[in-house]
């Protein structure tokens, strides 16, 4: 039979019992571990939030967690190729330089040369090419003496200062070439060389486009002042080098004009430079803070809302970003049914806004309860701002998005990806005004060449 042991209660008056002294060791092991097991947990938290991609934030699509650049696409039901009531697109006819007739002088029946003109559809094909060569003009003065009083004859001066200068189209198509194409200063004289047999040097492309900047800095000031006194303006910024410092490039734009600058802050004093302190337009941003200070009406950027619904919504699967992001997309689609008949005045369209701006008043008529930490953010940010979600609605000529200020930026993206930075301030400046004229240029459908040449002006 086993004996029974007796357990004798632990008096914890008594200091000198050692079984006293480990429970109180444990317990303040317990305390120092449960505090750790918080932390962990919180630096945890962040790892169990769903990844950033270009579909819930501002992430590029290149760094999508994806393979593909784009986020893959739900499988159609339509046939591949073009749809029904697809317009064609042909080949247009040019105005011809040569014209080449087809027609026999003698008739190959009886041999006569006299023809009745039968009045009939005229028949035409054309082969476009192009000719490829330079254009040398070379002025000469000789030493020439009058026959009859033996004077020697003055010569008119040269219209060119150096020995050998190139002429306005090899400007303009080194600074298209540089701007447009992105063409480094190793590639551009490889391409003159093997296009058009003109050996030139980096040192003088660079001439050329410091050259081709300064006579465009009216065309450059004119933009400026277009936009600065525009009804509705769209902006946005980026990243980027100069001098081996972090500088940031600034957009301004509306439908018919784009202007950049560069600066060193990514402020709101950028704004006043470039804006002023008295634009009462419509102002078009991505909710940074920096442009929400602009003091008149704002039009927040619905492609980022969405995407911070969708990233709130695969974080916390909670109901008021899947309310918000459905109102948003019904709203977008609502205004691009009607297109250039959008006019919010009617009856009709009258009262579907006012039953849109009704629903997201309901929307944030309530916090909502529990709220989860990104949830929470966007409502918060947003809870006073709600005029400034559906003011597209209000103005036909107000945009939902600001994509036509990233659409801008993308070329100067590609740039700093091609060339890395600017090595100096100047050559960032040159950048900003040859790119601002192209950029405009493409807006107002002219010629980027024509655009390029500093006799030719917008019609602002």
């Amino acid at each position: 039979m086993e004996e029974e042991t007796t357990q004798y209660p632990i008096d914890s008056r008594c200091k000198d019992c050692s079984l006293f002294q480990v429970v109180e060791e444990m317990k303040k092991e317990i305390v120092v571990l449960k505090a750790k097991v918080a932390s962990l947990e919180k630096e945890l938290e962040q790892y169990r939030k769903p990844p950033k991609d270009s579909t819930n934030s501002s992430i590029p699509s290149s760094q999508n967690r994806w393979n593909k650049k784009y986020p893959p696409r739900p499988k159609s039901t339509k046939k591949v190729g073009g749809q029904f009531g697809h317009i064609g697109c042909n080949k247009p006819y040019l105005k011809p330089t040569e014209i080449i007739n087809l027609n026999d002088d003698v008739c190959p029946y009886c041999g006569k040369t006299h023809f009745e003109e039968k009045i009939s559809k005229l028949k035409r094909k054309q082969v476009i090419d192009l000719e490829i060569k330079p254009v040398v003009k070379e002025y000469q003065q000789h030493h020439l003496i009058c026959s009859n009083c033996k004077r020697k004859i003055p010569n008119q001066p040269f219209p060119i200062k150096g020995n050998v200068e190139y002429g306005d189209n090899i400007r303009t198509t080194v600074g298209y070439l540089n701007i447009q194409h992105n063409c480094s200063y190793v590639r551009l004289p490889q391409i003159f060389e093997d296009l058009f047999n003109i050996k030139i040097s980096q040192g003088t492309i660079n001439n050329i486009l410091k050259e081709l900047a300064d006579d465009l800095k009216n065309k450059y000031i004119s933009i400026q002042n277009f936009i600065k006194n525009s009804s509705i303006i769209g902006s946005d910024e980026t990243g980027m080098r100069i001098n081996k410092k972090n500088c940031y490039l600034w957009t301004f734009q509306n439908p018919q004009a784009t202007f950049f600058v560069g600066s060193k802050t990514r402020g709101y004093e950028v704004i006043q430079d470039v804006i002023g302190k008295d634009f009462k337009g419509t102002w078009i941003s991505d909710r940074y803070s920096g442009q929400l200070k602009v003091d008149c009406s704002h039009q927040l950027c619905s492609s980022h809302l969405i995407r911070d619904c969708n990233y709130a919504i695969e974080s916390d699967n909670t109901h008021f970003p899947k309310r918000l992001k459905k109102l948003l997309k019904e709203t977008i689609q609502f205004k691009n049914k009607y297109g250039e008949e959008y006019n919010p005045n009617t009856k009709e369209i009258f009262r579907e806004k006012e039953k849109y701006k009704e629903r997201l008043f309901n929307i944030f008529k309530n916090k909502p309860r529990q709220t989860k930490e990104e949830t929470r953010k966007l409502w918060n940010s947003l809870v006073y701002r709600q005029k400034e979600i559906l003011l597209f609605l209000e103005d036909k000529e107000v945009p939902a998005t600001n994509n036509a200020s990233e659409r801008s930026l993308r070329n100067r993206v590609i740039k700093n990806k091609v060339s890395g930075c600017f090595r100096s301030e100047l050559g960032a400046f040159c950048n900003d005004i040859l790119s601002s004229v192209i950029e405009t240029a493409k807006k107002q459908k002219v010629s980027l060449i024509d655009a390029l040449n500093p006799a030719h002006s917008f019609a602002f």
